[in-house]
C-alpha cells in the first residue's frame, strides 16, 4: 500500500470517528478497533423505545446473576437448582479453557454487573426519583456490531425462557451501553455503564469504556457546545480507568473530607477508616487519589469535556510511528489526506 492510499485509509477512520445526526434523536458514528468496525450510536429514550431498553435492562441483569450462579456451580460451590441442559452446555462451551482463578474472577465481574452497574442504567425518558424538569432528554449511548442495530428489533427476539441461548441471540450484537442525561444547561451525566455479559464471558470487545465516554463527549461538544461538564459516578475498576485516561486538571471527584488521607508526596488517599455522615466535601484532582477498592459508585467525578473528545480520538487505531511526523494530524497523531 502506498503513502497515499495509507493516508486515505486513516482519513476515512479519522472522519468517520466524527458523530453526525442520523435521524431525529438518534446520533452515530463508525469507529475501528483495528479493522472492525464498531457503530457508536446515542438514541433518545422516548415513550417508544422506553419499554425495550428497560427489558434490555432486566434481561441482562437476570443474564449476568445466571452466570454468576453458573459459575457457582462449575466450581462446586452450590447445586443445580433449575438451569436446563442447553444452558449448561452454552455455558461450558463457552468458559472453555477458563481456570479457577479465571471463574472466580469473572464472578464477581457478573455479581457486580447485577448488583450495581445494570440497575443504574437510565432507560425512562424522564426521571422517576424526583419531579420532572421541563425539557428532559435522556439517551442510551452504546457500540455494536451490527450498523443497523433495533432495540426494538432485539426486543421481539426475547421470550420468557430467559435463557442464555436466548438473550445472546436477542443482544449478541450489543457492546456495551451507558445511559445519559443531557437535561442540564453546562454538563451532562453517564450513569449505569454496562459491558455486554455475553461480549464479557467471550473476553471480547474490552477497552470501549472511554471510547463511548469520548464519543458521547464529542456529540455534546459538536451539537450541546453549552455543555462543560461530564459527571459520572464510577465503580472502582472505572474509577481506575479513567484516572490512567486523564492528565492532571482534566477532572475532579467529590470526596468527604474525613475520608481523605494526604500522603507526603501530595497524592490522596481515599480511605474508609472513618466511616461517619460528613457532609462538608472537597473537590480533589482524579490524578491526585488513589480510590478505595470498596468505592461502589458513590462519589462524583466531574470530567472536561474537551478532555474525553481528547481521549476519544486518541484511541483511534491509527498506528502512527510506522509514517513519517509529516502526514500525522496535529491533533490525534493520525494520517490524514
Amino acid at each position: 500500500m502506498t503513502v497515499a492510499n495509507v493516508n486515505r485509509f486513516y482519513s476515512s477512520h479519522f472522519s468517520d470517528a466524527f458523530p453526525r445526526e442520523i435521524k431525529t434523536g438518534v446520533y452515530g458514528a463508525t469507529f475501528y478497533q483495528g479493522n472492525t468496525p464498531l457503530y457508536l450510536r446515542m438514541e433518545l429514550l422516548t415513550k417508544e423505545n422506553q419499554e425495550s431498553w428497560t427489558w434490555y435492562k432486566l434481561y441482562s441483569s437476570i443474564f449476568s446473576v445466571n452466570v454468576s450462579h453458573l459459575i457457582s456451580i462449575q466450581l462446586g460451590d452450590s447445586k443445580n437448582t433449575g438451569f436446563s441442559e442447553q444452558d449448561l452446555v452454552i455455558f461450558k462451551t463457552l468458559t472453555k479453557g477458563k481456570d479457577k482463578e479465571q471463574l472466580e474472577t469473572m464472578r464477581h465481574v457478573f455479581e457486580s454487573m447485577h448488583r450495581f452497574s445494570f440497575p443504574e442504567m437510565y432507560t425512562e425518558p424522564e426521571s422517576t426519583h424526583s419531579l420532572p424538569l421541563a425539557n428532559e432528554q435522556r439517551y442510551i449511548t452504546y457500540a455494536t456490531t451490527n450498523r443497523e442495530f433495533s432495540i426494538q428489533t432485539a426486543y421481539e427476539k426475547t421470550d420468557q425462557t430467559q435463557s442464555l441461548e436466548n438473550y445472546i441471540d436477542a443482544y449478541k450484537d450489543l457492546l456495551i451501553t451507558v445511559g445519559s442525561d443531557f437535561t442540564q444547561e453546562n454538563s451532562f451525566s453517564n450513569r449505569g455503564f454496562c459491558r455486554s455479559p455475553y461480549r464479557t464471558l467471550l473476553e471480547e470487545f474490552g477497552g470501549l469504556s472511554m471510547v463511548v465516554l469520548g464519543f458521547n463527549a464529542k456529540v455534546s461538544q459538536t451539537f450541546f457546545p453549552a455543555k462543560s461538564l461530564m459527571g459520572v459516578r464510577p465503580l472502582y475498576a472505572m474509577q481506575s480507568i479513567i484516572k490512567k485516561s486523564l492528565l492532571q486538571g482534566e477532572g475532579v471527584v467529590l470526596l468527604p473530607k474525613n475520608e481523605c488521607q494526604e500522603n507526603a508526596d501530595g497524592s490522596i488517599t481515599h480511605t474508609r477508616k472513618n466511616r461517619y455522615y460528613d457532609s462538608v466535601y472537597q473537590t480533589v484532582d482524579i490524578k491526585r487519589v488513589e480510590m478505595s477498592p470498596s468505592n461502589n459508585g458513590e462519589y462524583q467525578n466531574w470530567i472536561n469535556i474537551s478532555a474525553l473528545c481528547r481521549i476519544y480520538f486518541d484511541k483511534l487505531d491509527c498506528h502512527p510511528k510506522t509514517f513519517s511526523e509529516d502526514y500525522r494530524h496535529p491533533a490525534i497523531g493520525c494520517l490524514i489526506a
